[in-house]
């Protein structure tokens, strides 16, 4: 593993990130104990997710630090892999039977039919149908299933990139997470000459007053010649037809 990280720790690699998909809920966890040691590691994490894993060092040969950040990639395609490849015609994520390799008394050099159709998931019977053999070999199955994960994962975010530079010109590499691409899309796009104020102070106290969450009950309704009323998607409707307030915030009192 630490040659694996080691491979990465380069210079002409400076300042590229590392995408792993669903990494904050699996690879990231076991990759951490290897990449404190190797470096200084900057985490920014939020909701037990990590949004960015900085790995810093410095060179031997010159007085200069270098970085790479590992990423994970779900945050910015909140998708699973399998459907990503289909929804950007990338190529087609493969099929491992995980539950086979669960069984102790399977060897991890195993070498012989394939694994029963019930150790695969997400597979139809006319997928299963092309991976029966005689011969089917663990070691090489597992190899070439992670290169594939890589490669459909590498398609699809230079998809992405592309289709976001070519409508919005934005590097989506600069962003970590979906939300801050929203974000950063509205503001190069759609925000204009108006400014996002940092309201502080007084007027951020008042506000503040009146910023809570919504109600959360949970009760049987019942009633008699009632009149029920509901809106549907008030927000959108009003954020596409409605003008918005702009500009920074002024505090004033009604004296009556």
């Amino acid at each position: 593993m630490k040659a694996a990280i080691y491979s990465l720790m380069k210079r002409k690699y400076n300042g590229w990130n590392v995408y792993i998909h669903n990494g904050s809920l699996f690879d990231l966890i076991f990759l951490l104990k290897y990449i404190t040691v190797m470096g200084k590691v900057d985490p920014i994490i939020k909701d037990s997710k990590f949004i960015n894993l900085k790995l810093s060092w410095n060179s031997n040969d010159v007085k200069r630090s270098y970085s790479i950040n590992f990423r994970d990639s779900m945050l910015l395609l909140p998708s699973s892999l399998r459907k990503l490849s289909k929804a950007f015609n990338v190529e087609s994520k493969g099929y491992f039977p995980f539950t086979f390799v669960n069984d102790s008394n399977i060897n991890l050099d195993y070498v012989g039919p394939s694994p029963d159709f019930s150790h695969y998931e997400g597979i139809t019977k006319e997928d299963y149908i092309p991976l029966v053999t005689d011969s089917w070999n663990l070691k090489e199955e597992a190899i070439k299933y992670c290169e594939l994960d890589c490669m459909v994962l590498h398609q699809v975010i230079s998809k992405f990139n592309d289709l976001i530079f070519s409508k919005f010109s934005l590097n989506v590499h600069r962003f970590p997470t979906l939300s801050s691409l929203s974000f950063g899309i509205y503001r190069s796009s759609y925000l204009g000459k108006h400014k996002i104020p940092k309201v502080g102070g007084h007027v951020f106290d008042f506000i503040k007053q009146s910023y809570t969450g919504g109600r959360v009950d949970v009760f049987k309704p019942y009633g008699e010649n009632l009149y029920y009323y509901d809106v549907n998607s008030l927000y959108p409707t009003v954020y596409s037809s409605k003008a918005l307030p702009v500009g920074n915030p002024v505090y004033f009192k009604l004296i009556y």
